[in-house]
């Protein structure tokens, strides 16, 4: 049964935007495999290279599909509560107004263990007000919240960023019959 869309035409070759703000940027892998259908049984082989740049927003996208989805990598509950209980809070959240501006599909991406979010610091004895706080802020802007836990060694590192690269097809594919402009478009009209 016909749907009337483009078909999926999965690259050969992926670039990832990757800032170079990032001091411990996520691993991405060289190669991958990426099944475009529900009902693939084989997939497509796409090689994976990222590029260091300075972004304007996030701090990782795909270079091909720059606004389309952006994700920004928040690692701690130390870097959340400078960003949301401190001075700091008017340029964190000037940032996500960008992010959620500047792209259709914002990703808040955090790379810690959920125990590690709700564990007190010594900057910070409650993380109640900064696990909220970082809720309400994601919420309030329709940015997408993913959780990753965080993940040691080489090997699962590869895989996260493996993760990313599919999220990241996933929205630039649902975008598919959309240019360029078609998409700035969009992004003009949400509320």
């Amino acid at each position: 049964m016909s749907t009337g869309r483009k078909a999926i035409v999965v690259p050969k070759k992926l670039a990832i935007n990757v800032d170079t703000r990032e001091k411990t940027p996520v691993l991405f892998p060289k190669s991958m495999l990426y099944y475009p259908r529900r009902d693939s049984r084989s997939g497509r082989l796409i090689n994976v290279r990222t590029n260091r740049k300075q972004l304007g927003i996030g701090d990782y996208r795909l270079e091909s599909y720059p606004t389309v989805c952006v994700i920004e990598r928040k690692g701690s509950v130390d870097e959340l509560g400078k960003n949301l209980l401190s001075d700091d809070y008017e340029r964190f959240t000037r940032a996500l107004d960008r992010l959620a501006d500047g792209c259709l599909h914002p990703v808040m991406f955090l790379d810690d263990s959920v125990p590690n979010f709700y564990k007190p610091t010594s900057r910070f004895p409650l993380p109640g007000p900064i696990i909220d706080g970082l809720i309400r802020e994601c919420v309030e802007r329709s940015i997408t919240m993913l959780w990753a836990g965080r993940l040691h060694g080489k090997k699962s590192r590869y895989l996260l960023g493996e993760t990313l690269v599919r999220v990241m097809l996933a929205y630039a594919f649902a975008q598919r019959d959309l240019d360029q402009e078609d998409i700035l478009k969009k992004m003009s009209t949400r509320s």
